[in-house]
């Protein structure tokens, strides 16, 4: 095994199939989701590219890890995975091939723990590979005279803490690499992060009815027979480049009018945020990940749904509603119809992503924990740095407990 990082998103593009294939269909994961965070986010002060790579004895890669490292005021050097922040892109993690979890977990903790100490990654013990693979990956040769362009590293970074958020509770990879850090003597802080919603889809809407309660069941029916079997309500879906710029209008004018309405900025008032996605929908929808719907009532758009979707699960990414039109209750229609639609697509799952928001148990989703974990390497500094942290959060978990007890006796 041999592990590099890569450093430059241009020279990494000669993993974009590999990538693709162990990201298994999540478009967070994907190569073209985390290509086009970086070139609007990786010019960020302090921030430097870290997608380091393990491959095998033949020289192809069997793991990513799609990361960057950021300097930080108060932890230092910062390891981070791409699509954090902003974003909030989730099921983030990291991407092995089948069968190699345990493997390519031992070798990259070892390597990254090796930052901190030089004898773990001594030169001499390194295998030689096959000139194909080495050319192919272009990863090797660029450090054979004992400099570094900027692009290619067999070495480690030095960090002081590795932050991965996004995760799923049970993504076995994550779990195993975390398990092999602790090993290491890395010290680790678990945090449970906000649930996922996902909703397992029926066969049919009739049987996914069914699974909701009767209530919820009644209203559904009410506002289908009123709004949509009426013809008042009418899902149009992206299917071509000239409908994507319609769409994209849509999607930033009902989203932002409906957060002002709130009085909060709205995610696209974020030029970087904004450019981000604009560049990147095209894409997604070439690749067939890209789900965008807008609902016209009586010919005019009321709600508008960007998801992204892969390996038979659709996830609801970003919406907007006219707040003018909360009448109609534009965003539970949107909703419905696109339940429905992914239904009849074949989907096996709807994934609201995170989020406590009622309306999705109401819909039938159940939630799906994740996990926050905050890594140290073994020296003193980090390892003060995390326990003050920890102990910060700690106090600021009692202060809530404690407001709470007493202010139902301050009312009274």
């Amino acid at each position: 095994m041999h592990v590099v990082a890569y450093r430059n998103m241009n020279k990494a593009a000669v993993l974009a199939g590999f990538w693709d294939q162990l990201a298994r269909g999540i478009p967070f994961r994907s190569w073209t989701w985390c290509r086009h965070w970086w070139n609007a986010y990786g010019d960020l002060p302090g921030r430097e590219l870290f997608v380091v790579v393990v491959f095998d004895s033949g020289g192809w890669p069997i793991a990513i890890a799609p990361w960057y490292r950021e300097r930080d005021p108060l932890w230092g050097n910062v390891i981070r995975f791409l699509g954090t922040g902003e974003v909030c892109s989730d099921h983030l993690g990291l991407l092995c091939e089948p069968g190699m979890e345990i493997t390519a977990a031992e070798v990259l903790a070892a390597w990254l723990v090796g930052a901190h100490d030089p004898s773990a990654n001594d030169r001499k013990d390194r295998p030689v590979y096959p000139r194909k693979a080495m050319l192919r990956f272009a990863a090797f040769g660029d450090e054979e005279d004992g400099t570094d362009d900027g692009r290619v590293l067999d070495k480690p970074l030095p960090w002081d803490m590795l932050e991965l958020t996004g995760v799923v509770q049970d993504n076995v990879q994550v779990t195993l690499f975390v398990d092999a850090l602790r090993e290491h003597e890395c010290r680790v802080s678990q945090e449970p992060g906000p649930n996922l919603w996902r909703i397992p889809l029926e066969k049919n809407f009739e049987s996914y009815l069914q699974r909701l309660s009767k209530n919820q069941r009644r209203n559904v029916r009410r506002r289908m027979r009123d709004h949509i079997d009426s013809g008042h309500a009418v899902l149009q879906s992206v299917s071509s480049l000239e409908m994507l710029r319609r769409g994209c209008d849509i999607l930033i004018d009902l989203h932002q009018r409906r957060r002002q309405s709130l009085g909060e900025p709205g995610c696209f008032a974020s030029e970087r945020f904004r450019r981000f996605h604009l560049e990147m929908m095209p894409d997604l929808l070439r690749k067939g990940m890209l789900g965008l719907h807008w609902v016209e009532y009586d010919g005019v758009p009321v709600a508008v749904d960007y998801q992204l979707q892969g390996a038979g699960i659709v996830y609801a990414y970003q919406a907007g509603i006219d707040p003018d039109r909360l009448d109609v209750s534009p965003g539970h229609l949107a909703n419905l119809l696109t339940i429905r639609r992914a239904i009849e697509h074949g989907a096996r799952v709807f994934d609201f992503l995170r989020g406590d928001e009622r309306y999705k148990a109401d819909l039938g989703a159940v939630p799906c924990p994740t996990v926050e974990y905050r890594i140290v390497p073994p020296r003193l500094r980090p390892r003060v740095n995390l326990e003050l942290w920890q102990l910060g959060k700690r106090g600021k978990r009692l202060a809530k407990a404690t407001l709470r007890r007493w202010l139902p006796v301050a009312e009274q």
